[in-house]
C-alpha cells in the first residue's frame, strides 16, 4: 500500500508540478499545439504536406478536445496537458474500479493503480503530455470496463468508445479483436452490439 500510494503521489507531484510549464515539454508536444491552433482558426488538420505545414497521421479526436479546453482556458500546452491528465485520472479510476470488482480487495485495487502510476517514468513519461495517448489509453480501458457488464446496451457504449479510441489513435484496433471474439462467442447479441 505505501508503494502503491508512493507511485501515485510522485506521479501527480510531478504531472502537477509541470503542467503549466510554458514550453514543449516532449518532441511531440509543439506539433500538436500546431494541430489545435489549426482547429481553433478554423483551418483543415488534413492537407497535402508543404513546407509550411506537415499535419501528424492522428485522427482528430484529441485535437478537438483539447481545442474545446483551449476555448476555456486559453491556447497554450495546457489545454493539451489538462486532456491527458484527466484520462490518466480516468484511467487510474478504472483499473481501481476494475481490480476492486474482480477481486473484491481494495488494496489489490490500490495496488493496481499503484503499479500504473509506477510505469510512468518507465514507459517514457507520457501520461500528462501533450500527446494522444492517454486518452487512448483511457478510451479503451473505459470500452473495456463497459463490456463487463455483460449488456447489450452496455456493449454498444464499450463500442463507442472503442470507436472513439480508433478517431484518438488508429493502433486502438490492435486491442479490439479479442474483446469482439469474446463477446460473440459468449452472447451473440453483446457482439453485434459491440461490433456496430
Amino acid at each position: 500500500l505505501g508503494g502503491a500510494l508512493l507511485a501515485l503521489g510522485v506521479y501527480l507531484y510531478v504531472a502537477l508540478s509541470r503542467i503549466a510549464y510554458p514550453f514543449e515539454l516532449e518532441w511531440m508536444e509543439g506539433q500538436s499545439l500546431v494541430q489545435v491552433d489549426r482547429l481553433l482558426r478554423g483551418q483543415p488538420l488534413y492537407e497535402r504536406p508543404s513546407l509550411a505545414y506537415v499535419p501528424f497521421i492522428y485522427p482528430p479526436l484529441y485535437y478537438a478536445l483539447a481545442a474545446i479546453v483551449s476555448a476555456v482556458v486559453g491556447q497554450g500546452f495546457l489545454a493539451l496537458r489538462l486532456v491527458s491528465f484527466a484520462a490518466s485520472l480516468g484511467c487510474c479510476a478504472l483499473i481501481y474500479h476494475l481490480v476492486r470488482r474482480d477481486s473484491r480487495d481494495r488494496l489489490a485495487a490500490l495496488a493496481a493503480v499503484g503499479l500504473f502510476a509506477a510505469t510512468y517514468r518507465l514507459g517514457g513519461a507520457w501520461f500528462d503530455v501533450g500527446r494522444v495517448d492517454t486518452l487512448l489509453l483511457f478510451l479503451l480501458l473505459l470500452g473495456m470496463a463497459l463490456l463487463r457488464r455483460e449488456t447489450v446496451p452496455a456493449a454498444a457504449l464499450a463500442g463507442v468508445c472503442c470507436a472513439l479510441a480508433l478517431l484518438t489513435k488508429q493502433t486502438a484496433w490492435i486491442a479490439l479483436p479479442p474483446p469482439l471474439l469474446a463477446c460473440l462467442w459468449r452472447d451473440w447479441r453483446r457482439g453485434l452490439a459491440f461490433g456496430g
